[in-house]
């Protein structure tokens, strides 16, 4: 039976087998992505037909994602955060996202506009973010914690 370990924020696929009174793992694949695609269980079934993968299984330990916290990304300044909503409604605009929706978040940038002449907002949320009290980070910060930059290549 296969088994999925994590590695960092990548997955490996394993299974156990044993020879001769002793066990040894044997990757099965690499699961760079929160699934498995067709190609990563035709290769599995292709090349170790005799191994029983529950993929149901192994997709919802996928799912689920490591179980360590990803470190915390360094908050937005102001003018990061305004850029990353107007980006956001113009590329996902008909993307799955609804018209209206992207209005929202264009309104949202809007305001994040009209707050740069104000002082007492300049002065919490200067170009430094490490700056910003922690009450405010959570309102600032960036939400894009699923990083697979440093997951093996498949072979």
């Amino acid at each position: 039976m296969a088994f999925v370990r994590w590695r960092g924020n990548c997955a490996e696929l394993l299974t156990t087998v044993y020879e001769n009174g002793k066990s040894r793992q044997i990757l099965l694949a690499n699961l760079p992505q929160d699934y498995a695609s067709d190609w990563v269980r035709e290769q599995v079934a292709r090349e170790h037909p005799d191994i029983r993968v529950d993929w149901l299984s192994v997709e919802r330990v996928l799912a689920r994602g490591p179980k360590t916290k990803p470190t915390p990304e360094l908050p937005l300044t102001l003018l990061q955060a305004e850029n990353l909503l107007r980006i956001l409604a113009q590329e996902l605009n008909g993307d799955g996202l609804e018209p209206w929706e992207a209005n929202r978040l264009n309104r949202a940038a809007d305001i994040l506009s009209s707050l740069h002449s104000n002082p007492r907002l300049t002065e919490l949320c200067r170009d430094d973010p490490v700056n910003v009290e922690p009450s405010r980070n959570a309102t600032l910060s960036s939400d894009d914690t699923a990083s697979s930059g440093d997951c093996p290549k498949r072979t």
